[in-house]
């Protein structure tokens, strides 16, 4: 499902060392609701995949490693 995501807030932002100098690393806390059902590691994990997606496509974003 693609509406689990009620909330999301950016909570840190770097720029500096490890990073391309036109780069920086930003930090978000997501929060997730499903009304109809409880949800469980792999509901949380496709919904965070899909996010993580979306934003590579839109925006050029990755995970940090």
């Amino acid at each position: 499902r693609d509406d689990l995501v009620r909330d999301f807030a950016l909570f840190d932002q770097y720029r500096g060392k490890g990073l391309n100098q036109n780069e920086k690393s930003l930090a978000f806390r997501f929060w997730l609701q499903d009304t109809r059902q409880t949800l469980d590691e792999a509901a949380i994990e496709a919904a965070m995949q899909r996010l993580i997606t979306a934003l590579g496509k839109s925006v050029g974003a990755r995970l940090r490693q």
